[in-house]
């Protein structure tokens, strides 16, 4: 069994004057399965804001979209 090492970074949107904060591992955004932990609750709040100020139309809300949820 290999340990994969969490490598997070923060990265910050002020497009709605908030600061979302969601975080990679291994350089990927964490998928569904894979690692759960607090992180998984800043990728959920980051998604959320998102829909809540763009309703799901902009592209980080897109990719967000697919790399969290393939």
């Amino acid at each position: 069994m290999i340990e994969r090492k969490a490598t997070p970074v923060i990265c910050c949107s002020n497009h709605s004057g908030t600061v979302n904060l969601y975080i990679y591992n291994d350089g990927n955004f964490i998928r569904r399965g894979s690692l759960y932990s607090l992180a998984t609750v800043d990728i959920l709040l980051f998604g959320a804001q998102n829909l809540l100020f763009t309703g799901g139309k902009n592209d980080t809300f897109r990719a967000w979209r697919r790399n969290v949820f393939g």
